[in-house]
């Protein structure tokens, strides 16, 4: 449920992203289309002039695309949509910017891990650490693993509620309504992590082996036992 969130809004965000960074392309050939909403009747426009321009033109698309997802990554889509730039957005924006955050943490984070290769080397590496020492650690091993994965649990169910609260107060101080737009993105960046955190740790917790404690004898089978004992002594005597 906590991953199915950010991924229920996954496809509408980028139907939302894919309108914007045609739109940001066509202006930058001349296209008039700033004011254009996205709606289902501006989409179909603004993707007819898209394909137009991509066969008469000689721009490298695919490199703008990208430019335009770090764009959107970076907020440059928050901004005033109706008319009252005064950091008060309505419910709707609102809910969108909240699971629009949950999207672009989950986007940025494998974005940042395909493009860095410094970080993604580092990334596999802990991660094969991590299995060995579950594999062949033996009951060491494991402990060392299982503690690294609860502190990095934690530290996400930590650092979720810190953006989180920070993010509450921006949004109540929010004089653009970008400021406010970023705040929600943020509040929703920090519920995930929080999500994502105490699911990791309850799985973790859940695997960690139970010693199973051995069942103590019967009392009535142990006196039963040792009057069969001392029959034997007495018929010895």
């Amino acid at each position: 449920m906590v991953l199915s969130l950010p991924m229920l809004g996954l496809g509408f965000n980028l139907n939302k992203v894919e309108f914007e960074g045609r739109k940001r392309t066509l202006e930058r050939l001349g296209y008039d289309v700033k004011e254009l909403k996205c709606t289902q009747e501006n989409i179909f426009e603004v993707k007819s002039l898209y394909d137009i321009a991509k066969l008469s033109t000689g721009v490298n698309f695919n490199q703008t695309k990208a430019e335009e997802v770090d764009a959107w990554l970076s907020g440059e889509d928050n901004k005033c949509t109706d008319g009252k730039d005064d950091g008060h957005i309505s419910i709707f924006s609102k809910a969108w910017n909240f699971v629009e955050g949950m999207a672009k943490t989950v986007i940025g984070s494998v974005r940042t891990l395909a493009t860095d290769k410094k970080k993604l080397a580092k990334f596999v590496g802990t991660a094969a650490v991590m299995a060995g020492l579950v594999a062949f650690g033996g009951p060491v091993g494991l402990a060392i693993a299982t503690a690294a994965g609860l502190i990095g649990a934690g530290g996400l169910i930590i650092n979720g509620v810190k953006d989180f609260i920070t993010a509450t107060t921006i949004a109540n101080h929010a004089q653009t309504d970008a400021e406010a737009k970023a705040a929600y993105e943020q509040m929703g960046s920090g519920t995930l992590q929080v999500g994502v955190g105490i699911y990791c740790g309850g799985k973790i917790i859940k695997s960690l082996p139970t010693a199973q404690p051995e069942t103590p004898p019967v009392f009535e089978e142990e006196f039963v036992a040792n009057l069969e004992d001392v029959s034997v002594l007495v018929d010895n005597s």
